[in-house]
């Protein structure tokens, strides 16, 4: 109600879901009686404000079948680029969930929605991948530096704040991100989305800056 197919943006595929007000609702999903954990997961884009909650996305969850629902998650801002969002729910084994997805006055786009079930470990850990890492999120120092997912290649590491503008990027040479001096830029409180680039390769996060300032 509201969603459309869009294939001007779609994170893979063809097509993505784009809303400003509207509701996207799941099929029925039948949680298995061994499984009490599921992770919902997607990709979002979105153009909110900044500076009003008035606008906004939130994903619900019901496990009867759409007569109650409960809010697993919020979305508001600004977020120009794609980047991965979800929400972990316990206690699920052997009900049958429905999750909506509802869009408030704020242009949102969702693409790669899945539903992953948390099964018990029964081999060795693999080892997790290399990913865009804070030194600390909240970032409560002067000062944060940055993982750099992507080996000897070079790139850049770029911060949006949720108004879509551009406020630090850092070049990277020989695999090292330069950190991002927070003080001395005068970077206000508040979540920015983190970018880095290597050639096609695209790794993103949240960070929140909730720094002590006289």
């Amino acid at each position: 109600n509201g969603f459309k197919p869009d294939s001007l943006f779609a994170r893979s595929g063809a097509r993505s879901w784009h809303a400003a007000n509207g509701t996207l609702t799941s099929p029925a999903v039948a949680v298995p009686a061994d499984v009490d954990t599921l992770s919902l997961v997607w990709w979002a884009m979105h153009y909110g404000s900044g500076f009003t909650p008035a606008l906004e996305a939130r994903v619900d969850m019901s496990a009867d079948g759409g007569t109650t629902w409960q809010p697993v998650a919020i979305e508001r801002g600004w977020a120009p680029v794609w980047y991965t969002d979800g929400a972990e729910l316990g206690g699920v084994h052997g009900k049958s969930l429905t999750f909506r997805f509802t869009a408030t006055g704020m242009e949102w786009w969702l693409d790669e929605i899945a539903v992953l079930a948390h099964g018990a470990v029964t081999g060795a850990p693999v080892a997790a991948g290399p990913q865009l890492r804070p030194s600390e999120n909240p970032v409560r120092s002067g000062s944060v530096r940055f993982t750099w997912p992507f080996g000897a290649a070079g790139g850049d590491v770029v911060a949006f704040d949720f108004s879509g503008h551009e406020v630090w990027r850092g070049r990277v040479a020989d695999g090292v991100a330069p950190p991002w001096d927070l003080a001395s830029a005068r970077v206000s409180n508040g979540v920015y989305l983190v970018v880095a680039r290597a050639g096609a390769r695209v790794e993103r996060l949240k960070l929140f800056v909730a720094r002590r300032t006289p």
